[in-house]
């Protein structure tokens, strides 16, 4: 026997689940993509950061303040004018031997050296 009037809805919740769920998973995906991002961007900073201060204590503790020192992603840029012969690859040598703890894991802080300190002119003083 047929009932008179409209007939309950059984899935009427679902389908208003089903609703919600296409705006919630693609602002979902978005915050979390979004939170990596900034995370990535943060540890990157943490790791430049780490370099640049070990790198320049090694640098500092060898007498060599002349080094001008700066880090790039995982490149380290030196420059300045060389007191004497030979001191450019010690330079490179400290930065190569140079270990950071990131995360606490020591690792080489830098992957790439690239340096420039100009023709050495004997009797000239380093700026």
């Amino acid at each position: 026997m047929p009932l008179l009037g409209p007939q309950p809805d059984r899935y009427a919740s679902r389908r208003r689940v089903r609703r919600l769920q296409r705006f919630v998973r693609p602002a979902a995906t978005v915050v979390l993509v979004a939170a990596l991002t900034a995370g990535i961007r943060g540890a990157a900073a943490h790791v430049e950061h780490e370099a640049q201060k070990t790198i320049r204590a090694a640098l500092d503790a060898e007498e060599m303040t002349w080094v001008q020192l700066k880090i790039d992603g995982r490149t380290a840029q030196l420059r300045g004018k060389r007191p004497s012969l030979g001191q450019g690859g010690e330079a490179r040598r400290i930065v190569e031997a140079a270990r950071c703890d990131v995360f606490g894991i020591p690792v080489s802080c830098v992957a790439d050296i690239r340096a420039d300190f100009g023709e050495y002119q004997p009797g000239r003083k380093a700026d």
